[in-house]
């Protein structure tokens, strides 16, 4: 059982890695996590119409996130830059599951890693389970994060997510830089 589960990881790890070798400074990878459908999507987005060729975006779906995976996920969130979370805006427990991810990452990676979070209207009757203020508001205010909605039928809408975190990466980039150079001239 051992065997396997390290068979797991390391063939696992070795698809994050697989070309993907950084390009000088810039380069950074990104990971997409939550609906498989939608980190998929998000990952066909990025390959199609994105032309970045110093990032590269990995997915996680939400089964690997409740199953297996802890250590899946641990590995991942320590190769990865940057995050972009995304739940279902009309599932409890979608939300649930990324927000312990949110965990997780900040745990592993510090309060000031680049995370965006996606709340995700499906063309679904099922009601939301928190207004879009709301939502905004737990993530902006009480978790100190960026927030953006996205829709079914908005076809735009996942590459904004997507220009939307390299906007964060570059001002977090930008930010670090000029506290940096701020304590060299003291």
């Amino acid at each position: 059982m051992a065997t396997r589960f390290i068979n797991v990881i390391r063939s696992f790890s070795m698809s994050l890695t697989r070309g993907r070798e950084r390009s000088g400074p810039q380069g950074f990878r990104l990971l997409a996590c939550g609906p498989k459908d939608i980190t998929q999507a998000l990952k066909q987005t990025f390959e199609t119409k994105i032309q970045r060729k110093s990032a590269s975006l990995d997915t996680l779906s939400m089964s690997r996130l409740q199953g297996l995976a802890a250590g899946l996920s641990r590995l991942t969130v320590s190769m990865s830059d940057a995050f972009i979370l995304v739940f279902y805006m009309d599932e409890e427990e979608c939300f649930q599951t990324i927000s312990e991810f949110r965990e997780c990452i900040i745990e592993l990676k510090g309060e000031d890693v680049p995370l965006l979070v996606v709340g995700y209207n499906r063309a679904t009757s099922a009601p939301r389970i928190m207004g879009p203020e709301t939502a905004d508001c737990l993530v902006t205010i009480e978790w100190g994060l960026n927030y953006k909605e996205a829709s079914d039928g908005q076809p735009g809408d996942l590459e904004q997510v997507i220009e939307e975190m390299f906007n964060i990466v570059r001002d977090k980039k930008s930010s670090k830089t000029a506290i940096d150079r701020r304590m060299t001239t003291f």
